[in-house]
């Protein structure tokens, strides 16, 4: 289980990985997934770390002083009938929070 602030559960739907003081765009990576698994997603997945190059790579395309980089993170490994939809959905609402 991954740990926020305080110890208690992170349920974050959305891992920030830089976030300037006044965002003005976001770049945000959804990774690809097994057809079916209920396990739990996690960020050394390859699915995961094969998404890395690509937000280095937008980070390197963007002024960082005006974007927010981030992932989604998905509650399982598999699409479920449509389980990483809603983890993006929840991402995108934190995100215009």
């Amino acid at each position: 289980m991954l740990r926020g602030h305080g110890g208690k559960p992170d349920t974050s739907a959305l891992w920030v990985r830089h976030c300037p003081p006044r965002p003005r765009l976001a770049v945000i990576t959804l990774h690809g997934g097994r057809a079916d698994g209920y396990q739990t997603s996690r960020p050394w997945h390859l699915a995961a770390l094969r998404m890395r190059p690509v937000l280095r790579a937008a980070a390197s395309a963007v002024s960082l002083e005006d974007a927010v980089l981030a992932q989604v993170r998905y509650r399982h490994r598999g699409w479920n009938q449509g389980d990483p939809l809603q983890d993006t959905y929840r991402a995108l609402d934190e995100l215009e929070r």
